[in-house]
């Protein structure tokens, strides 16, 4: 590690600015991210879809999705289909109680971590409207009785 290497790993902790990328290869980021310093993967972060023409149980290594059970609790219905899972992007539009908001506004507003911003999926049904986008919660724990889970 270079000295220079240094002196930029110390700005990134020192900077002020709660997100910060620094590529270090082709495939390896360093990202400080609400306090914390990562190194990640970035082929592990990459964009990804979902089609999903019926319902029917997903468990990979980005989520699990149990759409064979009630999943009216993520306001995805059975008419919703054919469904598409994907990566969120920061133009797409949410609606947040009675507010329509910009994916991006919303990541920031959860405190979403920058690498998982990547990745985080949305759901939308097949009018082409995004109808759920899980919640993200630092403290979240995994219970048997969820039918939809992010795996990070």
């Amino acid at each position: 590690i270079s000295s220079g290497f240094c002196s930029e790993i110390k700005k990134i902790l020192l900077s002020k600015k709660s997100n910060v990328e620094v590529k270090l290869t082709d495939s390896v980021s360093l990202i400080k991210t609400y306090g914390e310093l990562k190194v990640i993967d970035l082929a592990k972060y990459q964009p990804y879809e979902y089609r999903i023409n019926s319902p029917l149980k997903i468990d990979n290594e980005r989520l699990f999705f149990d759409g064979c059970s009630d999943t009216s609790n993520r306001n995805i219905y059975s008419h919703d289909y054919p469904l598409t899972i994907r990566n969120i992007i920061p133009s797409d539009l949410i609606q947040v109680g009675s507010n329509v908001v910009t994916a991006r506004r919303v990541m920031i507003d959860w405190k979403l971590p920058l690498h998982l911003r990547r990745i985080w999926p949305v759901f939308i049904n097949k009018d082409g409207k995004i109808i759920y986008c899980p919640r993200y919660r630092k403290d979240f724990k995994k219970d048997s009785s969820l039918n939809l889970y992010v795996k990070y």
